[in-house]
């Protein structure tokens, strides 16, 4: 089995970077197991496209979005989810002291 990965990857490794990175991606999703639920999500992508393509519901700036969900709080097995401050807000940065021992 060890000269066969050896093999694999030798040759691998003549492909350009571009190739490399394609062959990772499908070699990756080779591994994945349950392309039902891929299948799944691939459908509800295309839907939530179409529905905004026809009119059906309207697209709004994800600031906007994720206001809406910071001002209700979720609850999520008893505990409340909150969620970080809005990028325009200044950052607030721990000083490296904090971490010193």
């Amino acid at each position: 089995m060890g000269n066969k990965l050896e093999s694999l990857e030798a040759e691998a490794l003549q492909l350009t970077a571009g190739e490399r990175a394609t062959f990772a991606q499908l070699w990756l999703a080779s591994l994945d197991e349950d392309a039902e639920i891929e299948d799944a999500w691939a459908a509800e992508t295309e839907r939530r496209i179409a529905d905004i393509a026809s009119g059906a519901v309207q697209a709004i700036p994800i600031a906007d979005a994720l206001a809406q969900v910071r001002e209700s709080r979720v609850e999520f097995k008893g505990a409340y989810i909150e969620l970080p401050p809005p990028l325009s807000a200044p950052a607030q940065r721990p000083r490296l002291e904090a971490f010193r021992p």
